[in-house]
C-alpha cells in the first residue's frame, strides 16, 4: 500500500490536516478498510487524521441551554478576565460544558463538544490563508485532573495573574502549549500547531486564555442512546454530544454533519495527573503510538441517512448488526439513526454486536436525548 493513497483516502473532504504523518497513515487504513466494507461509516478516519489537539468545535446542531442538573455559575458580566476561583464552580453532573464560543483576535473557541469526568474539549478555528497556518484547540480541566508538573522544561508566565506555563515543542510538527491556573487547582491549555515557531506569538495565546469565561450554567453532555450491555472490565472515558466523542469527535463537527454522538470506553480511564487530554494523538504527545485507545473500544453515532455508510432512499436498515474488520454497525427502526462500535480487534463480532442490540435510541430531535450520565449501565 502506497503512503501517498493512504493519505488521499485518510484526508478526502476533510478539513486542513492537524496530524503527523503516523496518524494519517493510521488513519487512512482505517478509512480503506471502511470503504472496502462499503457501508460503514468512514468518518472515524477524518477525525484520528484531524484530532490534533484537544478540543472542540462549532456545533453544528442547536445545543440544549437548561438542561436538569446544571449548576449555577456566575454569569459572564463578571470580572474582566477569567482566573477568580470564585467564577468557577465544578459541576455535580460527571459529563457537562462550563463554557461557550468567545472569540480573541482571530481566534475562534467553539462550544465544547467533548466531556469526561477529567475535562471538556472544544475546538479552536483561526482566522487566516487556507489550510490553515496555525489550527488550534480548548481543554478545560476539572480541579486536580492537569498535572503542571508534567509540562516540564515549560517557560513560566502569567494568565490574568494567575500561573502559567508557555512550551514549545516540535514533535512532529511545531507544538505551542500555554497552561494557565484559571481557578484553585484548576487548569485549561490551549494547544495549537503550526510551521512557525513564531506564530503564534506567547501575547496572543494570553489574549486568548484571558478572554476564558464559565457560562451562566453548566449544561449537561445529552446524548441519543442509552446502553443496557458494556463488556466487563469497560469503564466510559469520554462522551460526545453533538459530535463524536473525543480528539477525533472535536473535529467532526468540521462539514461532517453526520457526526451526532458518541462514547469511548476504556479497562483504565486515568482522571488527574494529565499534560494532554486521553488517547492523544502523535502531534500531541510526540510519541508514535499511534492514536487509536489500545485497551478500549468506541461508539459513533451518525445520522443514518448521510455520509458515505448511509442507507440508501427507501432502503430498510437491517434487522441484525453487519461486522466486519473490526467494527460492527446497527441501525435504529427508521433507519435515522446509525451506531457503530469499532475496537481495532479488542472486542469479538459477537460481543460488539451484544452492544449494539442492547441500544435503546432517543429521536434525532435533541429535546429528546438524555443526560449521558444515565446512558451506560453502572459499572
Amino acid at each position: 500500500m502506497r503512503v501517498r493513497d493512504v493519505v488521499e483516502s485518510a484526508t478526502a473532504d476533510a478539513p486542513p490536516i492537524r496530524s503527523s504523518v503516523d496518524d494519517i497513515v493510521a488513519a487512512g487504513k482505517r478509512a480503506q478498510r471502511r470503504q472496502r466494507m462499503g457501508w460503514a461509516a468512514t468518518g472515524v478516519a477524518t477525525l484520528a487524521v484531524i484530532g490534533v489537539v484537544a478540543v472542540g468545535g462549532p456545533a453544528l446542531v442547536a445545543r440544549q441551554t437548561s438542561p436538569a442538573g446544571g449548576v449555577t455559575a456566575p454569569a459572564a458580566s463578571g470580572p474582566k478576565h477569567a482566573g477568580a476561583a470564585a467564577a468557577w464552580t465544578t459541576p455535580s453532573q460527571p459529563y457537562a460544558f462550563t463554557f461557550k464560543k468567545y472569540a480573541a483576535g482571530r481566534f475562534h473557541v467553539s462550544d465544547p463538544v467533548t466531556a469526561s469526568t477529567a475535562y471538556e474539549l472544544a475546538m479552536v478555528t483561526v482566522d487566516g490563508p487556507q489550510p490553515a497556518a496555525v489550527t488550534a484547540d480548548l481543554a478545560l480541566y476539572r480541579p486536580g485532573a492537569f498535572n503542571p508538573g508534567g509540562l516540564t522544561g515549560a517557560e513560566k508566565t502569567t494568565v490574568a495573574g494567575r500561573p502559567a506555563l508557555f512550551r514549545i515543542d516540535s514533535l512532529p510538527a511545531i507544538r505551542h502549549t500555554l497552561a494557565w491556573e484559571y481557578a484553585d487547582g484548576a487548569w485549561a491549555a490551549l494547544y495549537t500547531v503550526s510551521s512557525d515557531h513564531a506564530d503564534p506569538p506567547l501575547k496572543e495565546l494570553q489574549a486568548v486564555a484571558e478572554g476564558l469565561r464559565p457560562a451562566a450554567t453548566a449544561t449537561t453532555a445529552t446524548v441519543p442512546f442509552a446502553l443496557s450491555y458494556v463488556p466487563d472490565g469497560y469503564k466510559p472515558a469520554e462522551v460526545g454530544s453533538g459530535a463524536w466523542a473525543g480528539l477525533e469527535g472535536v473535529t467532526s463537527v468540521v462539514g461532517q454533519t453526520w457526526a451526532i454522538a458518541g462514547a469511548t470506553f476504556a479497562k483504565s480511564v486515568p482522571t488527574t495527573g494529565l499534560v494532554v487530554p486521553l488517547n492523544a494523538p502523535n502531534s500531541l504527545t510526540g510519541k508514535t503510538t499511534g492514536p487509536d485507545f489500545r485497551d478500549g473500544f468506541q461508539l459513533f453515532i451518525t445520522d443514518g441517512r448521510k455520509g458515505k455508510g448511509a442507507l440508501a432512499e427507501g432502503q430498510q436498515p437491517p434487522a441484525e448488526p453487519r461486522c466486519g474488520d473490526g467494527f460492527c454497525d446497527f441501525w435504529n427502526a427508521d433507519g435515522s439513526l446509525q451506531a457503530e462500535v469499532s475496537s481495532e480487534g479488542q472486542l469479538s463480532n459477537a460481543e460488539m454486536s451484544k452492544i449494539l442490540k442492547g441500544i435503546t435510541f432517543a429521536k434525532t430531535d435533541r429535546a429528546t436525548w438524555i443526560d449521558a450520565a444515565k446512558a451506560f449501565p453502572k459499572l
